[in-house]
């Protein structure tokens, strides 16, 4: 993940990777940036606001889990998809 000068354009572009909401790791580009700088810190802000959905999308999982209270049969398992 590294910011680059576009050869068209004259401008910065970063290239990354990112897990989506169903888990595949996928890879994007963004485009149109003045400065390397403001790429790289597009890129660290877009890594937080995805990682703190992940965190809150877990967190809402376990709190319904939690509130359930399923009761389990010896033979049943808990899967964590967590």
């Amino acid at each position: 993940m590294k910011a680059e000068k576009d050869k068209k354009t004259g401008k910065w572009l970063i290239q990354y990777h990112y897990t989506d909401w169903q888990g595949k790791r996928r890879k994007s580009t963004k485009r149109g940036f003045a400065t390397k700088r403001e790429a790289e810190e597009w890129l660290r802000n877009f890594l937080i606001v995805n990682v703190n959905i992940k965190m809150y999308k877990k967190w809402k999982i376990k709190m319904y889990i939690l509130s359930v209270n399923l009761p389990l049969n010896s033979t049943q398992k808990v899967v964590s998809y967590l």
